[in-house]
């Protein structure tokens, strides 16, 4: 059974690559920002889940791991919540904000490619961010997934309020 369960990602990976094209040809016919966001954000999660299946599939690899912690651990949510921000606050906001947690990402992205993994004995060869040598570098995770808690939660709080004072 826990064989299985491994490879549930691949069809994620595909669902995700369903709601992209969708979420796309919306964006392309209403040029948002927030639909922009949100395109980019199932894209990353898709990103996530066929990093995830390629482990299932091939294995345990570096190139892999760093890759998948690029758009898990510092992509997972941000896009998705930087679309929230577009839909929700003015334009600006979301200009600034979108600038400085890319580039918060960009230099944590580059840090994750640049640091030395180190695997330990019995190393059970999963997916995880502890087998890099630089463990400082996964502090930037926390302070990207809080921005996009506060504004993809926050942002839903928010519509299921308005929605209620409408109806």
């Amino acid at each position: 059974m826990s064989e299985i369960i491994g490879f549930i990602p691949i069809l994620t990976t595909l669902f995700s690559w369903f709601f992209f094209l969708e979420i796309l040809k919306h964006y392309r016919k209403r040029k948002t920002f927030y639909l922009l966001w949100w395109t980019l954000g199932v894209l990353t999660f898709g990103l996530g889940t066929l990093s995830e299946s390629l482990h299932a599939l091939f294995g345990w690899h570096e190139i892999n791991l760093k890759f998948w912690y690029i758009v898990g651990a510092l992509l997972g949510g941000f896009p998705l919540a930087q679309g929230s921000v577009y839909l929700l606050m003015p334009r600006k906001f979301g200009h600034v904000t979108a600038v400085l947690i890319v580039a918060i990402i960009l230099v944590a992205s580059t840090f994750v490619l640049i640091s030395p993994v180190q695997v330990p004995e019995n190393f059970d060869f999963r997916l995880t961010g502890s087998v890099l040598e630089w463990q400082w570098v996964r502090y930037f995770s926390p302070l990207i997934n809080l921005y996009a808690f506060i504004f993809l939660f926050g942002g839903a709080i928010y519509s299921a309020i308005q929605y209620y004072r409408k109806v």
